[in-house]
């Protein structure tokens, strides 16, 4: 994202203790920028801002008593990115929880005013550099995975 996107060489400052939020079965809240660890029936457990832990008040305050992410449609659908309102990105396996830290790293630019985009644009942002990790590559050309192989 740095070379493609012209993110600040910041967003790749990830330290070892922040690896601790590479939480499996998380969901993106695109829309207010948060990473929320569900439960049964919708209800969040726990919640970052950036690198943050969120208080349960703060958390309430957001998704309401009990707090509940009521945007998500799993398993009708594990993201939804045509628009702003609601927007979300469920982080299902292994490979989607590693993007974690990247995006708390990312959120916290964005609130210090170092990036000058939305949530929803870095979200937009990080898929397409995701996608881009998906080619294959030799000295000659370029493959898209779906045909390399």
């Amino acid at each position: 994202m740095h070379r493609n996107e012209g993110y600040p060489k910041e967003l790749l400052a990830i330290d070892e203790q922040e690896i601790g939020l590479c939480l499996n079965a998380a969901v993106w809240d695109v829309e207010n920028g948060n990473i929320l660890k569900i439960g049964e029936g919708k209800r969040v457990l726990m919640a970052y801002h950036g690198m943050k832990l969120m208080s349960q008040e703060e958390i309430e305050a957001l998704y309401g008593t009990p707090a509940v992410f009521a945007a998500m449609d799993y398993p009708k659908t594990v993201r939804q990115m045509t628009e702003p309102k609601n927007s979300h990105i469920i982080m299902l396996t292994y490979f989607d929880c590693v993007k974690t830290p990247l995006i708390c790293r990312g959120i916290e630019l964005i609130d210090k005013k170092i990036v000058n985009k939305s949530y929803f644009e870095f979200a937009k942002d990080l898929m397409r550099s995701v996608i881009r990790q998906y080619a294959h590559y030799n000295s000659d050309e370029c493959f898209s995975i779906k045909d390399f192989g």
